[in-house]
């Protein structure tokens, strides 16, 4: 049983949470941000469900604050918001939250994602605190990676969703992944990401890791694929 928070001001929606995933899992509310980070404090969650307009304050930037705290930078943040134009979508999955749920939902639906996300969460936790691939260490812990070089690390400055895109490609390493690909594994299929916004996070992303040996290549008509290039 997974313990998850609620964020959500709506007392409705809450309901409605709450009574699509308590039979399955422990459900804690919160109302506003400040009850929301006083509970973090208190508590540790499998997964938290995050609205975007809070009355004290912006879920979007409590999710940046989120993925930047080294005890909630691993937790999956769902946000599920009535905010539902293709620029809000893709700034929340930029943010580093794993999925984007427009509201009037299918309870059906919230739960699917849920126990998909969870099953990805509880995934990676059984991996090793730390990846060396090639010139790099990955600090799955804290969502870090460092380029190594001549004994000193070099940390990459990498957005939350460039972590996941760097991550996936060096589980990857070698193979071409499609567009398609990266669509369904990074924005679990979202329907407003587009093939161009995918071209720019990964553009953005190759000039971020530079320093190391690791390249994202393109390949025609396909998409992408990670070489180590030796020097």
């Amino acid at each position: 049983m997974a313990t998850i928070l609620v964020v959500e001001d709506d007392l409705k929606i809450q309901k409605i949470i709450e009574h699509t995933l308590k039979i399955d899992h422990k459900i804690v509310t919160a109302g506003t941000i400040e009850q929301c980070e006083k509970k973090l404090e208190r508590e540790t969650y499998d997964l938290i469900l995050l609205d975007v307009s809070l009355p004290d304050g912006d879920g979007y930037h409590l999710c940046t604050k989120l993925k930047n705290e080294q005890k909630t930078a691993h937790v999956p943040i769902l946000f599920i918001t009535g905010m539902d134009s293709v620029n809000d979508k893709v700034m929340g999955l930029s943010l580093g939250a794993d999925d984007y749920i427009t509201k009037p939902f299918n309870p059906i639906e919230l739960k699917a994602r849920v126990t998909a996300n969870l099953r990805k969460y509880k995934s990676e936790k059984h991996q090793s605190d730390e990846m060396i691939k090639g010139d790099l260490r990955v600090s799955l812990l804290y969502h870090k990676i460092y380029v190594v070089h001549e004994n000193k690390e070099i940390p990459l400055s990498l957005t939350p969703l460039e972590y996941k895109l760097l991550l996936h490609f060096l589980s990857h390493e070698g193979h071409v992944l499609s567009r398609e690909q990266l669509i369904s594994s990074i924005w679990f299929d979202d329907l407003s990401i587009t093939d161009r916004v995918v071209d720019t996070h990964i553009s953005h992303l190759r000039k971020k890791i530079i320093a190391s040996n690791y390249k994202i290549k393109p390949v025609y008509g396909v998409g992408y694929t990670l070489e180590f290039i030796e020097e």
